[in-house]
């Protein structure tokens, strides 16, 4: 071994050890940690545990739990709290103590989780779920809450655990392998959320709102496709809701010379019908009721022809203060695949120039919000279109 080659090893070992400790062995000394002080030092410090018979999260935000405390407490006590524990870090809610008969006593409790007001706000971790019975003359008794819950429905058509669609927050309860019930809190990825979709005759209204953004604002919203490049700046609207009208006029000025792709009907672009073309999922925008059609013939006339140019596909990005961007779309929905759950219309749009537009609203795989637009141009019998 070389000099430079023993100094490039000595540079380099302790970056791997430190990886090696970082991947392989303190995950494994905090699950001993986390075993050994629920099973030797918690039952020493806390008096027994109280059984859980339901604990359910309702709208991804509100904790709905029901206990039975152990049967030599059938006495009670003043006053009862439901106590989160994390490290040295505790905050209490009062429950509700019922007496069903001498032998037992029942506590439930229901929890608005989240920065809301009356809401507890929880540090994201995992908190430890103990319920503290206090009466006069005697020492608080603590009980920690013992499962085992009800199955898991991951994997299902919704997403598990859900979002709160108010703050973005995900609230989990789980099990240890000892029994204990612990509440895992995960803060929101920032992102764009899409609110509202209002798609009209005469033109488009989009409302989104920004989840897990603290301090940059949004600029402006960027509609591109291709090359094609429009910047519209939102207004505020109720509370935190941002909104802005879609701009069809400059977004066909902006896409004249994009190639993002084939006329409808072309050798390139198979039709509807033909083998091996590509159909749309269930429910993914493909709607159009019969009202839009009469439109459709009344805005075009009995005797035109309409030629339709390639549908350019819009995708919308927020543009924050500090440079960063996010997507518009659904990121707290419940459905794991919102394309496939709602229905969205395809309808002729009117715009203030004059032109008219087929607007083909969806979301793609990634839940991101796209804009599908086709500019109509009508021609009579005998003019090439």
């Amino acid at each position: 071994m070389t000099r430079d080659s023993a100094r490039i090893a000595m540079d380099v070992l302790p970056v791997r050890s430190q990886q090696f400790l970082d991947r392989r062995v303190r995950p494994h000394v905090a699950q001993m940690r986390t075993t050994v002080v629920d099973s030797v030092v918690r039952q020493v410090a806390v008096g027994g545990r109280a059984r859980v018979l339901h604990a359910s999260l309702l709208d991804g935000h509100t904790l709905n739990l029901h206990a039975v405390l152990p049967s030599d407490e059938a006495a009670g006590g003043d006053e009862g709290f439901l106590s989160f524990v994390r490290g040295r870090r505790q905050q209490r809610v009062p429950v509700r103590l019922n007496r069903v008969s001498r032998a037992e006593l029942h506590a439930d409790a229901t929890v608005p989780l989240g920065p809301l007001p009356g809401g507890l706000d929880l540090e994201p971790g995992r908190w430890g779920l103990r319920i503290v019975l206090g009466s006069a003359g005697r020492p608080a008794r603590l009980f920690d809450l013992e499962g085992p819950l009800g199955p898991s429905a991951a994997g299902g058509p919704t997403q598990t655990p859900p979002a709160s669609p108010l703050t973005g927050f995900r609230y989990q309860i789980r099990v240890t392998p000892l029994g204990l019930c612990r509440i895992t809190v995960r803060r929101p990825q920032p992102h764009a959320e899409m609110v509202r979709f209002e798609l009209r005759p005469e033109g488009a209204v989009v409302a989104f709102r920004m989840v897990g953004v603290t301090r940059a604002r949004p600029v402006a919203v960027e509609i591109a496709c291709g090359s094609g490049l429009v910047e519209v700046v939102p207004t505020a609207g109720d509370g935190d809701i941002l909104a802005f009208a879609v701009p069809f006029d400059a977004m066909l000025r902006s896409a004249v010379g994009s190639p993002v792709g084939s006329p409808v009907g072309s050798a390139e672009a198979p039709h509807a019908g033909a083998a091996g073309a590509e159909r749309p999922a269930t429910g993914e925008g493909l709607v159009r009721a019969e009202g839009d059609e009469q439109a459709e013939r009344h805005v075009l006339g009995t005797a035109a022809r309409p030629a339709e140019g390639p549908e350019q596909d819009w995708q919308m990005v927020v543009r924050m203060r500090d440079g960063s961007r996010h997507p518009l779309g659904r990121e707290l929905d419940v459905p794991r695949m919102p394309r496939r759950v709602f229905r969205m219309r395809t309808r002729l749009v009117a715009t203030e120039g004059g032109a008219l537009v087929r607007v083909r609203p969806h979301y793609n795989a990634r839940r991101q919000f796209r804009l599908g637009c086709t500019a109509v141009h009508h021609a009579r019998p005998g003019v090439t279109a």
